[in-house]
Parts: structure tokens; C-alpha cells; sequence
């Protein structure tokens, strides 16, 4: 949910309005990916996402308990 409450934020501050899809860079450990794959279709739902990048970027970083995000809007 956190994760998802930070992307939003971040979509928010895109300028992008909820009917805008977008991929999503994302830049974490195996165990982070492994969460994001298992809750996968509620995050594209939720947040229009409609491919996931697991590659290094340069976004904003996001922890949430012992995990650390750093995620980059590509509309």
C-alpha cells in the first residue's frame, strides 16, 4: 500500500491525470521485485502502470521497513 501511495504521489506531481498509462522504472533488490511481481495486477489497476523496467534510473526513492525503491515515471 505505501508503495503504491508513493506512486500515486509521484503521478500527482507528473501533472497526470488517472486515465494516463505509464511505464514505471524501477530500480530494487531481488526481494522488492519479488513483492511488486506478486501484487502486480493491483498496481496496474491502481495506478495505470503498463510495463514494469527493473533497471537503474535516476527517480525517486521510496523505503518502506527494510526495502528501498527508486521508481521513475515514463509516460
Amino acid at each position: 500500500r505505501e508503495l503504491l501511495r508513493a506512486l500515486q504521489d509521484m503521478r500527482k506531481k507528473e501533472g497526470l491525470n488517472p486515465a494516463d498509462i505509464i511505464d514505471l522504472k524501477i530500480m530494487t533488490d531481488t526481494i522488492g521485485q519479488n513483492l511488486i511481481n506478486k501484487f502486480k495486477e493491483e498496481i496496474i489497476k491502481t495506478a495505470g502502470v503498463k510495463e514494469f523496467i527493473f533497471t537503474e534510473n535516476k527517480g525517486t526513492e521510496i523505503k518502506i521497513d527494510e526495502l528501498s525503491f527508486v521508481l521513475e515515471i515514463v509516460k
